[in-house]
């Protein structure tokens, strides 16, 4: 979804009725064209304030119940995609990611890729909700 409007409350509409995107329309064209990349590639793009946005919702409602079976699917994760999904879950971006773990953005790719198919979630929002609902992120 590419909108002008980043309230929140459009923001968990959008996800909820099933959005694999969400950025504002003042990204940058080369963010436009990776969000979309991104999307068709069978993942998913949110913006900064997207991302905010559903680390707000998860973190204001009340302390979730852990879902052991999400969280026995991240056992098969290895070390290095645990750490890519709890930096996607914080809202970071493959490049951030890759900066901050000092490997290639293709690489942090490929780790979130593993990651989802492993827990078997579609895209990227999907991946921190159930990040989330594992209790694998505060």
């Amino acid at each position: 979804m590419l909108t002008t409007f980043d309230q929140d409350d459009i923001v968990l509409a959008a996800l909820r009725a099933g959005a694999n995107g969400f950025l504002s329309k003042t990204v940058s064209p080369a963010e436009l064209v990776a969000g979309i990349n991104e999307v068709v590639g069978g993942g998913g793009a949110l913006s900064a304030a997207a991302t905010a946005a559903l680390i707000g919702h998860m973190t204001d409602s009340p302390p979730p119940v852990i879902d052991q079976e999400l969280l026995r699917r991240f056992d098969a994760l290895t070390p290095r995609e645990r750490d890519v999904v709890v930096l996607v879950a914080s809202g970071l971006g493959n490049d951030e990611i890759a900066a901050q773990m000092s490997v290639s953005p293709f690489t942090v790719k490929t780790h979130a890729v593993r990651a989802m198919t492993k827990v078997g979630a579609r895209d990227r929002a999907q991946l921190v909700s159930f990040t989330f609902r594992a209790g694998l992120y505060p």
